[in-house]
C-alpha cells in the first residue's frame, strides 16, 4: 500500500467513527451512556473515556515525530516493522483475545460524564489534522514512543494504524455494550 493510500484508508476510517459517535452515541442520555452489563465491565462512556486517555498521549508524540521528518515528493510503499506489525494486529478489532489494560488507563467505575464523548470528538478532528500533516512525509520513518514503554519505538505509518485499529477495537466494545442495552430494555417493555 502507498503511504497516499494508508492516509486516505485511515481518514475514511476516523470519519466513520466519527459517524458512529455521532449517530450512535450522542443521541443518548446520561444514564445510559453510564449503563454497564456489570460492575466490571465498561460503559460506552468507560470506552470512550479509555481512547481519550490514549489520544492525549499519541497525538502529540505522533504530530512530533512528523514535524522531524523532511518531506518527501512523492508517495512511498508502507513498511511496518515487526513491532508495529505485532501492536497492530494485537489491537486490531478482528483480534478476539482481550487484553488487559494498564490501570492508568482503565476508566472502570471512574466518574465519566458526556464531555468525555465531546473530547472523543474533538480528538477525531484532531487526528485527521494530524493526518493532513502526515500526508506529506515518509511513514516509515519517525519514532513514536509506545505509550506504555517509551523504549520501543514505532514509525509514523505503525503508530497512525496501532492508534486507528485500538479506536475501531473499542468503539465496538461501545456498540456491543449499547446492543446489550437495548435488549435489556426489549425485554423490559414484552
Amino acid at each position: 500500500m502507498s503511504s497516499k493510500e494508508l492516509i486516505n484508508t485511515l481518514a475514511d476510517q476516523i470519519n466513520e467513527m466519527i459517524r458512529i459517535a455521532e449517530n450512535s452515541f450522542l443521541p443518548l442520555n446520561n444514564v445510559q451512556l453510564n449503563w454497564k452489563e456489570s460492575p466490571e465491565k465498561w460503559s460506552i462512556l468507560e470506552c470512550v473515556e479509555h481512547l481519550n486517555r490514549y489520544s492525549r498521549y499519541y497525538q502529540p508524540e505522533i504530530t512530533k515525530a512528523i514535524v522531524c521528518v523532511p518531506e518527501m515528493l512523492q508517495p512511498v510503499e508502507v513498511r511496518s516493522s515487526w513491532i508495529g506489525k505485532r501492536f497492530i494486529k494485537m489491537m486490531h478489532p478482528d483480534t478476539v483475545k482481550k487484553q488487559k489494560t494498564f490501570a492508568r488507563m482503565n476508566p472502570v467505575n471512574s466518574s465519566v460524564t458526556t464531555e468525555a464523548l465531546r473530547e472523543f470528538l474533538k480528538e477525531q478532528r484532531g487526528l485527521l489534522k494530524v493526518l493532513h500533516l502526515a500526508r506529506n512525509v515518509n511513514p516509515n520513518q519517525g519514532n513514536v514512543s509506545v505509550e506504555f514503554f517509551k523504549l520501543l519505538k514505532l514509525n509514523i505509518g505503525d503508530a497512525l494504524q496501532f492508534v486507528v485499529v485500538h479506536q475501531q477495537r473499542h468503539l465496538n466494545q461501545a456498540l456491543a455494550v449499547l446492543s446489550k442495552l437495548q435488549k435489556q430494555n426489549a425485554a423490559l417493555v414484552i
